[in-house]
């Protein structure tokens, strides 16, 4: 048989009960648009503030450790369809990251919308934020 769709080790698998129940517990927990089809693995962790907004897209996954943290000011963060976020990877947003459809990002990447200024007489904690808007669109062609 040729069919991945049964093989138990893909990152893809949906089959089991439990599987189904995780990824629909966290996308009614944590998602304010969510497609059909996704997987969001067990260990995967969101912390989100009171005006984050969290959407994904149809057929996603999102592996094991990775971690998403949306804070203040306006937090965003748009996954595309058929996106792959891989083990341990770290969002963190502001303002917007958006993933393109079709995206595969690799194991322990971190996307981060933000940083701090670099003035010479601060402390780091006295330092200015420093927030960009993130897009990671899917190349065609």
């Amino acid at each position: 048989m040729n069919d991945l769709t049964f093989d138990k080790a893909s990152y893809r698998n949906k089959r089991s009960l439990l599987q189904k129940i995780i990824t629909l517990y966290k996308t009614k927990r944590f998602f304010s648009k969510v497609g059909i089809g996704n997987v969001i693995k067990r260990s995967a962790e969101f912390v989100l503030t009171d005006n984050a907004y969290l959407e994904i897209g149809s057929n996603c996954v999102i592996q094991d450790y990775s971690y998403f943290q949306l804070t203040k000011p306006e937090p965003k963060v748009i996954i595309g369809d058929n996106v792959v976020i891989g083990r341990g990877c770290m969002i963190t947003a502001k303002s917007l990251v958006r993933i393109g459809d079709n995206t595969i990002i690799g194991a322990y990447v971190q996307i981060i919308d933000c940083s701090h200024g670099f003035a010479r007489d601060k402390l780091i904690k006295e330092q200015s934020a420093v927030i960009k808007k993130l897009r990671l669109e899917e190349i065609v062609g």
